[in-house]
């Protein structure tokens, strides 16, 4: 699709989205790349998404969402929940996420996702793994990502778990 005139784009934001219509009135505040994403999404144009810095060859080479679940050593789904939000940031380049992306990472992993997986997510955002907004998106946070590198070490897992009376 051709645009004649060029479209005026304000680095600084902040874009709003509005979709109303036969009873739905959806409104949402993005930022600079998202809004990009939904305005090429709805003109039908190519998406560009900045590479992750792994794929520009200045990181660790990139990894699927099967091999970050398996090289983080995860076992319950709140640990499962964690490696998949730390492998969308590192390796496939996206700071925020939502819990729909999370159930995509399952899939593609070819990992049966939680039956509750609301619950998981929860218990996650209870550990201080990750953070989630008030929007639904959410990001690994320092605690995750320690928690990833350090391949949730005995000590730490202990810590989480209640201690029987």
């Amino acid at each position: 699709m051709w645009i004649e005139k060029p479209l005026e784009d304000r680095p600084d934001g902040p874009y709003r989205l509005t979709l109303e219509g036969d009873g739905l009135k959806l409104e949402r505040s993005l930022d600079r790349d998202e809004a990009h994403r939904v305005l090429a999404m709805v003109l039908g144009m190519p998406t560009a998404s900045p590479l992750p810095a792994a794929a520009t060859g200045s990181g660790p080479p990139l990894l699927s969402a099967r091999e970050a679940l398996d090289a983080s050593q995860a076992s319950s789904n709140p640990e499962k929940i964690l490696a998949f939000a730390v492998h969308l940031e590192r390796d496939e380049g996206k700071p925020h996420f939502t819990r729909l992306d999370i159930k995509r990472c399952f899939s593609s992993a070819r990992e049966p996702p939680p039956h509750n997986l609301n619950r998981d997510f929860v218990t996650a955002v209870s550990y201080g793994w990750i953070h989630e907004e008030a929007n639904g998106r959410a990001y690994a946070t320092t605690t995750g990502r320690s928690a990833i590198d350090s391949r949730f070490a005995t000590v730490a897992r202990k810590a989480r778990l209640p201690q029987a009376p």
